[in-house]
C-alpha cells in the first residue's frame, strides 16, 4: 500500500498543474499557462500522509494504485468520484495502469455491492472470462491502459477522454511550460 500511496502522489505531484486544469471551467482552460497553475493544488504547501489502518495485513500485491491515485486528485480538485463505479490496477510513474490479480473477486464484491461498472486494467481483459455470465451481463466493463482513461470514467467531470488524454499527453511531453494549453 505504501508503494501505491508514493507512486500515486508521485504521479500526481509530476502532473499537477495539469491535473490542476480539472477544476477548472472550460471558458478559463484555454487561456490559462502551466506557469499559472504551479501551486494551484497546493501540493507544494502541504505535506500528504495516508493511513490504511489495514495495511498491516498480508495482501497478493498491490492493486489500490488508481482508486488512490483518482481519489487522491478528486481531494484536491474538488471533483467528485462517481459513485456508481469501482476500480483496480495498479499504476507505474508514467500512469501506465498495471495488470493485478483477484479480478473475479474483486467483480463479484462490486456487484454483491449494487456496482454495475467497473474500471480494470487493460491486461486482466482474459479475467473476464472467470466470472459468471450473469454478473458479466449485468455489468459494464471498462479496460484502461492508462491512468487517464480511468480519472475520466470515474470523476464526476466535465472534460471528455479526449481533453484529459490532451492534459497528460501535453503533461509527458516535455513542452515548455510557458505554452498556453
Amino acid at each position: 500500500m505504501k508503494e501505491s500511496v508514493m507512486t500515486s502522489l508521485g504521479w500526481i505531484k509530476a502532473h499537477q498543474e495539469l491535473i490542476s486544469l480539472i477544476s477548472l471551467k472550460p471558458s478559463m482552460r484555454k487561456s490559462t499557462t502551466v506557469e499559472e497553475l504551479k501551486g494551484y493544488l497546493g501540493l507544494d504547501k502541504y505535506d500528504i500522509n495516508i493511513h490504511f489502518p489495514a495495511a498491516a495485513i498480508p495482501k497478493d500485491g498491490p492493486s489500490a494504485g488508481i482508486t488512490i491515485t483518482v481519489a487522491l486528485i478528486s481531494l484536491l480538485t474538488g471533483v467528485k468520484v462517481r459513485n456508481d463505479v469501482s476500480m483496480t490496477g495498479e499504476i507505474s510513474l508514467k500512469g501506465a495502469v498495471l495488470p493485478v490479480g483477484g479480478i473475479k473477486e474483486k467483480c463479484l464484491a462490486a456487484y454483491s455491492s449494487g456496482i454495475k461498472k467497473c474500471i480494470l486494467p487493460e491486461k486482466n481483459k482474459k479475467d473476464i472470462e472467470e466470472i459468471s455470465k450473469e454478473v458479466r451481463k449485468n455489468m459494464r466493463f471498462f479496460f484502461v491502459k492508462h491512468i487517464s482513461d480511468a480519472i475520466q470514467i470515474a470523476l464526476d467531470t466535465p472534460l471528455s477522454i479526449d481533453d484529459i488524454d490532451n492534459v497528460i499527453k501535453y503533461a509527458s511531453s516535455g513542452i515548455n511550460a510557458k505554452s498556453k494549453l
